[in-house]
C-alpha cells in the first residue's frame, strides 16, 4: 500500500495486488487449477480518533481460471470494502494496525469471506 495524508486525519492510497493460487485434488486431477491474480485497490482512510479509524477500499481483481480439459476462463472480481481498524502507536509515525472490514459485493466468486480481517504496519501515517 501507498498512501498519501491529505490532512492530520485523513489519507488515500493505491495498493498494487498479485496473488498465485494452485489447487491440486488427490482423488481427482480433473479439478487441479492454478492461476495468477492481477488487480489494485484504491482507499480512503480517516482517523475518528488517535487509535480508531474508518477504512473504504475498492478493489478490482483479474484472473484466468482453467479447469482440465476445459477452456480458458476470465474473470474479473470488485470487491468494495467498508469498515474500520485499531492502531497502537509503536514510534513516531509508525504504528501496528488491526482492521476488520465487510465486502459488499460478496459472491460465490469473491476470494474472501467475510469479515475480511487484516494486519499490518504503516509508516508516516
Amino acid at each position: 500500500m501507498v498512501g498519501y495524508k491529505v490532512t492530520p486525519r485523513f489519507g488515500v492510497g493505491v495498493s498494487p495486488t498479485y496473488k498465485y493460487y494452485k489447487y491440486s485434488d488427490s482423488f481427482n486431477s480433473a479439478l487441479d487449477f492454478k492461476t495468477n491474480v492481477l488487480g489494485g485497490s484504491v482507499f480512503a482512510r480517516y482517523l475518528i480518533t488517535e487509535n480508531i479509524f474508518a477504512h473504504t477500499e475498492y478493489e478490482s481483481l483479474f484472473f484466468n481460471t482453467k479447469l482440465q480439459g476445459s477452456d480458458v476462463s476470465a474473470t474479473q472480481i470488485n470487491s468494495v470494502f467498508i469498515g474500520g481498524g485499531y492502531r497502537q502507536l509503536i514510534g513516531g509515525n509508525t504504528s501496528l494496525n488491526l482492521m476488520v472490514l465487510w465486502n459488499l459485493n460478496d459472491t460465490p466468486d469473491s476470494p474472501y469471506t467475510n469479515p475480511v480481517i487484516r494486519m499490518g504496519l504503516s509508516v508516516g501515517m
